[in-house]
């Protein structure tokens, strides 16, 4: 709702007829020297009147100050909000005498708010685009890069597609959830996939590689991730929001790298043959001996 100078006078009009319960008094008187007795009034002076008049329009009446007070969820809909604003009032008053302008504490907070979660974003996708070049790179193939981006991106996904069912906006507290997983998803998965190439250049098969591979590293992933999931489910008893929110996703998050690092990147390592450039790298290095 908003409060302007108008609403002001309607309000001590309505006190000036005694009329306090009756709405169709809420209004504006047409009598200009009617509205300045009630401002001047002392009689009517609620608190120190004066200095409110003064903070709602300047002392030549020629610019007035519209308190508008909302409820939105989040920085993006704060934004959206003050341009819908700016565009009703361009449209309703364009004489080029009249000058406006929308000041708010939150604006410049709210804009900060999604630069900073937008570079976040921006990095996530750098550290993916990096963890491509790295496996493509130690695998010698393009696919054993993609391979590898399935289960880094995952549980991004599942965690986004949460957010987006239970209607949670992206903040601060939120985006850091994705920058944690993401990273405990790579540095799971370059473990397996870095023993698993060792024991392909050790003369192992696919499947005795990847069997082998999942034998060293089970273990220390597994407890990885239950202890870094207990920590953050006691996250979960916090009364600041933001803080339970962050235990609740990150419990869930680190449960989802898991999931993918055990099932689904074993599953893409038996479906598509990465070893490739490892195996011609091998045979080159024996003809060389």
């Amino acid at each position: 709702y908003t409060f302007s100078l108008a609403d002001m006078v309607a309000t001590i009009y309505q006190i000036y007829t005694l009329e306090l319960d009756n709405p169709s008094y809420y209004t504006v008187p047409y009598s200009k020297q009617f509205i300045d007795m009630l401002l001047n009034n002392e009689d009517m002076q609620m608190g120190d009147i004066s200095d409110f008049n003064a903070d709602l329009v300047n002392s030549a009446h020629n610019a007035v100050r519209l308190y508008t007070y909302y409820n939105v969820k989040n920085s993006s809909e704060l934004l959206a909000y003050k341009n819908k604003i700016q565009t009703i009032i361009g449209q309703q008053f364009k004489s080029p005498k009249f000058q406006f302008n929308i000041r708010s504490d939150s604006v410049p907070m709210s804009i900060g708010m999604l630069t900073i979660i937008n570079l976040q974003m921006i990095s996530r996708a750098t550290l993916i685009f990096a963890v491509f070049i790295s496996v493509a790179i130690m695998f010698r193939s393009v696919k054993a890069g993609l391979v590898s981006l399935v289960p880094n991106i995952l549980p991004l996904v599942l965690l986004l597609s949460i957010f987006g069912a239970l209607n949670i906006a992206l903040s601060l507290g939120t985006v850091i959830i994705f920058a944690m997983i993401l990273g405990l998803a790579v540095d799971d998965t370059i473990h397996i996939l870095y023993e698993y190439s060792r024991q392909i250049k050790l003369g192992n098969g696919r499947d005795a590689a990847l069997a082998n591979a999942l034998e060293k590293q089970v273990m220390p992933v597994t407890l990885t991730s239950i202890a870094i999931s207990v920590v953050m489910i006691m996250l979960v008893v916090s009364k600041f929001k933001i803080t339970m929110q962050f235990g609740v996703f990150s419990s869930a998050g680190v449960i989802f790298a898991w999931l993918a690092d055990m099932v689904v990147t074993p599953f893409l390592l038996v479906r598509f043959d990465i070893t490739k450039g490892l195996m011609k790298g091998r045979i080159k290095n024996n003809k060389l001996a």
